[in-house]
């Protein structure tokens, strides 16, 4: 005995535009678009570095123990560099290449990595994404000096840095 299949009915969820409803809808041309987008941009690049990361402070925030600051950045900055020159980056290998990105990375109290963020990027996705992993590859870091976090709440420390990848070297400043 063979059944008949019944023919399928698509039912539309929402009920046809009039053509007043169209007509009231805003129209968006391309270049209204494109002008808008290029607005939101210059207010991003515009906008604070650490926008969004709270109550964190940064280490050329910190106005205590300068020194202590100063030691634990240099002493952060050697082990990155030394982690990058040893992993240095595929797409920063080619001869005649360099790139600058900026990045900022938080840190907890203990020295395990609280956050990675690209403030301007190289420009290159790959090469933002592997100053990103130096950074992963080099935590933990030390551990926050108590003169540091009697200044810091929450307990994080943030540095911002600029990166420079050439064909010559990697640097972290």
């Amino acid at each position: 005995m063979t059944r008949k299949k019944s023919a399928q009915k698509v039912i539309p969820l929402t009920k046809p535009e009039t053509t007043e409803e169209a007509e009231q809808r805003p129209h968006l041309s391309p270049a209204l678009l494109q002008q808008q987008i290029a607005q939101l941009g210059t207010e991003i690049r515009q906008s604070k570095p650490n926008a969004g990361l709270g109550d964190i402070k940064f280490i050329n925030e910190v106005s205590a123990h300068k020194y202590v600051a100063a030691q634990y950045l240099k002493d952060w900055e050697m082990k990155v560099e030394r982690v990058g020159n040893m992993n240095y980056p595929e797409a920063a290998a080619k001869k005649n290449f360099s790139g600058t990105l900026t990045m900022a990375v938080t840190i907890n109290a203990d020295g395990s990595l609280h956050g990675i963020s690209i403030i301007h990027s190289s420009g290159n996705p790959a090469l933002d994404e592997a100053a990103k992993q130096i950074v992963r590859m080099s935590a933990p870091f030390a551990p926050l000096p108590l003169e540091l976090l009697k200044q810091l709440n929450p307990k994080i420390l943030g540095i911002t840095r600029i990166w420079k990848f050439s064909d010559e070297s990697m640097t972290a400043k």
